[in-house]
């Protein structure tokens, strides 16, 4: 199990009244968060060891080649991982996996550096497809012969429809013998 803490900036308010930066500290592998002096007399800091502290400059990029690249690889060569984001309302989880509001509403026409780790995840593992025999690049899309039409039953695996979210088609089984 790995941890990795990503920390957001500092809202207006928080900025303002300097509530949030008086009792958060980090450093490389730790954060900690002293107690409010005032309601809180008696409790000691807390302080907790993680993996890897992202601080709030850190890009879409760093946070998915820090924390969710070592998962993907890791799929790639067969091993399970599970990415869990936690954090009360506004932390920026909805932010980390799928980016900025441009990134989440129309993916491939927001800058690549607005993506969150979902599409940059799905890329990764796209990259990995292997190419059917006989199969060119065309645009976004793969084509061959074997999914070129006439051939109704099979489609082109299009990479582009895949990130926008978009069905797309899947060869067809064959239909199972008749019974005698």
């Amino acid at each position: 199990v790995r941890c990795f803490v990503r920390l957001r900036a500092p809202t207006t308010f928080e900025a303002i009244w300097a509530r949030r930066c008086e009792r958060l500290s980090w450093g490389p592998g730790h954060v900690a968060v002293r107690p409010n002096a005032r309601r809180e007399r008696d409790v000691a800091p807390l302080r907790l060891e993680v993996d890897g502290v992202l601080e709030p400059s850190a890009s879409q990029a760093a946070a998915y080649a820090t924390a969710v690249d070592p998962l993907v690889r890791g799929a790639l060569r067969g091993v399970n991982g599970t990415l869990i984001c936690v954090g009360g309302a506004g932390t920026g989880k909805t932010h980390t996996l799928h980016g900025s509001d441009s990134a989440r509403h129309e993916p491939l026409e927001a800058p690549r550096q607005e993506w969150g780790a979902a599409l940059r995840a799905c890329e990764q593992l796209l990259k990995h497809v292997p190419k059917p025999p006989g199969a060119v690049q065309k645009g976004g899309g793969l084509t061959s012969p074997l999914t070129s039409p006439p051939n109704a039953g099979l489609t082109t695996l299009d990479h582009a429809a895949v990130l926008r979210g978009a069905p797309h088609a899947i060869p067809a089984a064959p239909p199972p013998p008749p019974s005698a």
